[in-house]
């Protein structure tokens, strides 16, 4: 049932796409979750030769909003059609999560949440509360279940910018100590931050939480030295529209080495670990992990850190050229 259901969504019409979606990782930011099944049983000379097979799938023609413009088949990648491709793998991999958190927590085998089997589900990560708030959210016809689409909101609310202020809510009540409904500079600091995150990781949000320390001046645009909710969520929806474009930027950065602003064969060949992951995640065709195995992963891994840094950095500079006093976003 759950190959059936994700198989269909992958199939449904772009023109359904209504909001952009990122990877929780860039590990691997092509590949739909069948595909991660099957690269993982393939040797990397295999698994690289599988990937150019794909080079024609993404190679469709289409903008970041599913939209044909032009340019399918014509043997290159430009920056719509890696977004595009991005964005439906998100929604592939969370559909199959939700799926699989209905599959474990739906006592009653109604294909359904209740709010019950919903909290069991997020048991112990956040306080019932904020849960009680996130479930009533999702469930948008308001018939106390969640389906599988409502789900995804649920267990995933920082994809979801309905949520966003919900998860405003759930960041002030975790990091507001003195219990004024705002945040202020030390309340966002570092150490803040990686306190709370050794308490619990179950905090959602659509962006990087110490990036709050280093924008503060330019997020607090009434200059009161406080984060307001306003504030917060006007941040994270700014950066939330703006992710899947500097995911594709930072990858670009790396694998398009003439700088022509497109992708071709060869290059995904080259650095096909930005692609399908370094060593490890493979199988080995010759049993043992060579010397230069091993440091072809170093080699893999720290390329793919590389993608990251260069997207949480150009993330960063945009939305501190955007979030600048007097400017509207």
């Amino acid at each position: 049932v759950v190959f059936v259901v994700v198989v269909c969504w992958c199939s449904i019409s772009s023109s359904s796409l209504q909001t952009h979606h990122l990877p929780s990782s860039i590990d691997r930011p092509i590949l739909f979750n069948q595909e991660l099944d099957e690269f993982a049983a393939l040797s990397e000379e295999e698994a690289k030769l599988h990937l150019i097979n794909l080079f024609a799938s993404l190679d469709n023609g289409l903008d970041i909003e599913g939209e044909p413009v032009g340019g399918a088949g014509d043997g290159v990648i430009s920056h719509g059609e890696l977004a595009i491709r991005i964005t439906r793998v998100e929604l592939d991999r969370q559909w199959l999560d939700v799926l699989r958190h209905i599959e474990e927590f739906d006592a009653d085998d109604d294909g359904l949440l209740d709010k019950g089997e919903a909290f069991a589900a997020l048991k112990g990560q956040s306080l019932d509360a904020i849960l009680n708030i996130r479930f009533v959210t999702a469930d948008k016809n308001r018939d106390g279940w969640l389906t599988t689409a409502e789900a995804v909101g649920y267990f995933h609310p920082d994809t979801q910018t309905n949520m966003f202020p919900i998860l405003v809510t759930e960041l002030i009540q975790a990091l507001d100590v003195n219990a004024d409904l705002m945040l202020d500079r030390e309340e966002v600091s570092v150490s803040a931050i990686q306190s709370h995150k050794l308490k619990s990781s179950a905090l959602h949000s659509p962006v990087d939480l110490y990036s709050l320390s280093s924008l503060f001046s330019s997020l607090d645009e009434d200059g009161d030295g406080l984060l307001s909710p306003s504030e917060l969520h006007k941040y994270m929806t700014f950066h939330y529209e703006h992710r899947i474009a500097d995911l594709v930027d930072s990858i670009f950065s790396v694998v398009d080495t003439n700088h022509n602003n497109e992708i071709t064969p060869e290059e995904m060949w080259t650095h096909h670990e930005v692609f399908i992951g370094a060593h490890g995640v493979h199988k080995h065709s010759a049993g043992e992990e060579s010397e230069e195995t091993v440091a072809d992963g170093e080699q893999a891994t720290e390329a793919t850190e590389g993608v990251k840094e260069s997207a949480t950095r150009q993330s960063n500079e945009d939305i501190h050229k955007q979030t600048q006093p007097h400017e509207e976003l």
